[in-house]
């Protein structure tokens, strides 16, 4: 069946087209904001600190110019009508005064003189005023900002006469000035400059900044920012500081701070970035515009453009699927003048040389097939010989594995009544030779009984006997039965058995057989150390391993152990004795439980096979052929 794809060679040639146009615009665009945010963002900063450093100044001019005031009152000469005369001339020109006192150097007040109290004069004591302390000491103390009616600030400067018997003039300074002084700083329409005293409370404010004085502005991230970065440099540096940071609308605003010389004060100047950066959103709304407009411009195009390049290849492409599909005598017509052409030329060339090896072709696969099912005839031929062969080798095994076992048990039995002196006493020469007849012919019998068994299993007559058993019974049986062997051996034979095994269903016999096999084998394989056995049940399993401290077996070898007539080497096979027969016995009786035995080994470091069994086996379990024991086994040898 044959399918056409529609517009995908188009939708990619556009798509590319249209992807790098917008790549290359999106690219400068990015780059065009980023220039423009950073001129923008250093414009904003500039204007700003200049405007800060200006109110700074300015404000730094008028207390300066207040305390040049205060200062021409301070004479020593002046008499007290004088000094009276004096303080109401500076009450009427410096309305930012609010009441004048006069101390002398006793620390008793003189004359008090205030726009709001009615003048008074007495003894009152400031020698431990610090109005009076520290400007004694310094000649001019300016004091903390206060507020009066939680609302209205104002400060203390204190300043010392001169002369002999130096007196104090304080003075009250009243700070609602600042506002008129700061307000012509304020940027753009929704900016605003403000002033904050050492502890963060608003002094004074431009309009726009629609808050109390008095409130407490520290905490806003632009001060807390301005502050640090004032408190790590050098007392010389006295330039202004900037800082993103929020107002307490919560937008977000750019301002710069500058400390007021001669006072721990500071002005801020801020601006919301939503009206500083109003010209960087309008250029951001301007490039998206441009890169809509290009985008469409860049679809036009490309879509002219992939019309003239995919039409001849989609021919080009329907002639290529009507070749595919055996039509070797279609031409492919296409007139662009370049490659695509000689592609087409090309293409028809190709299904004339198809044309003629395919019908060549037909005729040597018409030959082949005829020789391949000859040959698959043969083949199924050979192979139901084999399977009867094979039928035929495990009946043959079966019948003379028993055939034997009659006259060897016999022999064992005459060669046991002689050793019990039944017939009469024996010489010892004899009696060695009787022992030795026996052992060879109780090794014989096992042989037999190897081969027996094998060929029972492959033969499908191996019937599993379960019952009831107890797995720990079974353990210390395989024990005593091994028990001797390991002694003779000088190796050590242990058994850690759980105390609360389950009794487990099976054919106890069979799985005797299969830990005798196991044991047995790490015990002949093994010169020195020990074999131990650990048995366990998790999740309705038994769990059973046999550890031991022989030569281990190399990785190319551990999958062969549990085949039938194999062991680790030749030579080993010569020392050792044995068919072979053992690992591929037990693999085998442990799949028609249901289980599996895995092996783990390293060189030098002994072996751990792992047996592993359901509680309850499935009963009556029959062996099948020799083929599907092995499959029933196989994940169980592989380690």
């Amino acid at each position: 069946m044959r399918t056409r794809r529609r517009g995908g060679l188009f939708g990619k040639y556009v798509g590319t087209f249209v992807g790098f146009a917008v790549f290359v615009l999106a690219v400068n665009g990015a780059l065009e904001l980023a220039f423009t945010y950073r001129e923008t963002t250093a414009a904003v900063i500039k204007l700003e600190s200049e405007k800060a450093e200006a109110a700074a100044a300015r404000i730094a001019g008028e207390i300066a110019e207040i305390e040049r005031q205060i200062a021409w009152t301070t004479r020593a000469s002046a008499s007290p009508e004088q000094r009276r005369s004096d303080y109401m001339l500076l009450l009427q020109q410096v309305p930012a005064i609010d009441e004048l006192m006069q101390i002398d150097g006793r620390g008793k007040a003189l004359l008090r003189v205030s726009r709001f109290a009615v003048e008074a004069t007495g003894d009152a004591d400031y020698a431990r005023d610090p109005r009076f302390v520290e400007a004694i000491a310094r000649r001019l103390w300016v004091g903390p900002v206060g507020f009066r009616n939680e609302v209205d600030p104002s400060f203390t400067i204190a300043m010392a006469h001169s002369g002999q018997q130096a007196g104090v003039t304080v003075a009250e300074i009243d700070l609602r000035f600042l506002r008129d002084l700061v307000a012509p700083f304020a940027v753009g329409e929704q900016g605003y400059a403000y002033v904050l005293d050492r502890r963060g409370r608003l002094l004074a404010a431009s309009d726009q900044l629609r808050t109390p004085r008095g409130s407490e502005l520290g905490g806003l991230p632009q001060v807390e920012t301005a502050a640090a970065e004032m408190a790590d440099r050098p007392a010389t540096d006295r330039s202004a500081v900037a800082a993103f940071g929020r107002d307490l609308a919560g937008r977000s605003v750019l301002a710069a701070a500058m400390p007021i010389p001669r006072t721990d004060w500071l002005v801020l100047v801020e601006q919301p970035l939503s009206e500083a950066f109003k010209p960087f959103y309008v250029l951001i709304l301007r490039i998206g515009g441009l890169i809509l407009l290009c985008i469409a411009v860049a679809v036009l195009a490309g879509v002219l453009l992939a019309r003239r390049m995919v039409v001849p290849i989609r021919a080009l492409a329907a002639g290529a699927e009507e070749i595919g599909a055996g039509a070797f005598d279609h031409r492919i017509t296409v007139k662009t003048g370049d490659e695509i052409e000689a592609l087409a030329g090309s293409f028809n060339r190709m299904a004339e040389q198809l044309d003629r090896s395919y019908t060549s072709l037909e005729q040597t696969v018409e030959e082949r097939t005829r020789d391949l099912a000859r040959s698959m005839r043969a083949l199924e031929e050979r192979g139901r010989e084999l399977s009867i062969a094979n039928e035929h080798k495990s009946q043959f095994f079966a019948n003379m594995s028993h055939e034997l076992r009659t006259p060897l048990n016999a022999v064992l039995g005459y060669a046991e009544l002689l050793a019990d002196g039944l017939y009469g006493e024996l010489p010892p020469k004899a009696v060695e030779v009787l022992e030795r007849v026996q052992a060879n012919g109780r090794h014989l019998l096992g042989l037999i009984n190897d081969v027996l068994d094998l060929s029972k299993i492959e033969a499908g007559q191996l019937v599993l006997a379960c019952d009831t058993y107890a797995l720990r019974a079974v353990i210390e049986q395989v024990v005593a039965s091994t028990e001797s062997l390991a002694r003779a051996k000088g190796l050590a034979l242990t058994a850690e058995i759980a105390d609360d095994l389950p009794l487990g269903h099976g054919d106890e016999r069979r799985l005797t057989q299969v830990f005798l096999n196991i044991v047995g084998n790490a015990i002949k394989f093994t010169e020195q150390g020990a074999v131990v056995i650990r048995a366990g049940a998790v999740d309705g399993t038994f769990v059973v391993t046999v550890q031991d401290t022989g030569p281990g077996i190399a990785p190319e070898d551990r999958a062969r152990v549990f085949e039938e007539f194999h062991q680790v080497d030749n030579s080993t096979t010569r020392q050792k004795g044995g068919t072979g027969l053992g690992l591929a016995i037990a693999r085998r009786l442990v799949a028609l439980h249901g289980g599996d035995i895995r092996l783990s080994s390293e060189l030098g470091a002994g072996s751990i096979f792992t047996v592993v069994l359901p509680v309850h086996a499935a009963a009556p379990a029959t062996a099948g052929s020799g083929q599907e024991a092995d499959a029933a086994a196989h994940a169980g040898a592989t380690p």
